[in-house]
């Protein structure tokens, strides 16, 4: 089992980030490179812990982000193995940003809660005034380059099916591809709000960011026909990419 990964890859990082995310880097850009194929299994933590200047918890800290993110997988008794796939959004309507050369970047979605609330902001009533709502939470890894955080609304009574769907299922699919194959909706309006706001504590810890961060929220509400659908909040941190955003009511082809 290949361990000498740190010589190599111990320069993948910024000297502001903290231990874990100094060694997450670390260990990132060792898989990227190949170092570790998918599929295969790395070092037990003990192992790292002892050719890399970090202590247990900070391996332990390190492993545990990189599998929220898709990227390791741990099988019970067998150890940590590089996933053999990452589920990719297909088609990213909302979440589109532009590398430097124009092509959008890969969108790698992680369900982090699937759940029934009551919540009643203004813009969650249009969906169901007097029911309760479904809510699902999603971390999203755009293109390695950053993360963001994505609730996502609609109606308990009419959509209930999907908190039946599996996080797979709803990590590579969006939802309005899901709901045009499901209740056969197209959706002819987007409405949109933005707001550049302090994020949330509970936010800015998912994305590894510092108390306090800025960064823009985004809010918008699908419409099929006169009737409101889904309400997404999308929380975006300060990154070099541009957001493409359409407005137009045509459906992607392969929604069509």
């Amino acid at each position: 089992m290949k361990t000498d990964f740190y010589g190599k890859y111990q320069f993948a990082h910024s000297t502001e980030l903290p231990k874990y995310a100094e060694l997450r880097e670390i260990l990132r850009a060792a898989i990227a490179d190949g170092f570790w194929q998918r599929g295969e299994q790395i070092p037990p933590e003990v192992k790292i812990a002892r050719v890399a200047p970090y202590s247990l918890g900070t391996v332990q800290k390190a492993l545990k982000a990189l599998e929220e993110e898709g990227i390791l997988q741990r099988r019970q008794g067998h150890g940590t193995f590089v996933a053999d796939k990452r589920p990719r959004m297909v088609d990213p309507w909302h979440l589109r940003f532009c590398g430097p050369e124009g092509n959008d970047l890969p969108v790698y979605p992680c369900v982090v809660s699937k759940r029934v609330t009551n919540r009643k902001t203004p813009w969650a009533k249009l969906l169901c005034p007097c029911g309760d709502l479904i809510q699902i939470d999603r971390k999203i890894n755009i293109g390695d380059e950053f993360l963001i955080y994505n609730k996502f609304f609609l109606a308990a009574g009419k959509y209930a099916f999907i908190t039946q769907k599996s996080n797979e299922e709803l990590g590579s699919l969006n939802f309005k591809t899901i709901l045009h194959r499901e209740c056969n909706l197209s959706f002819t309006e987007m409405s949109y709000r933005m707001q550049v706001i302090e994020f949330p504590k509970s936010i800015s810890r998912v994305l590894k960011l510092a108390e306090g961060a800025i960064g823009l929220m985004l809010e918008i509400l699908a419409t099929s026909g006169k009737t409101p659908v889904y309400l997404q909040e999308i929380y975006v941190p300060q990154n070099k990419f541009k957001l493409c955003i359409t407005d137009s009511s045509t459906l992607p082809k392969s929604m069509s």
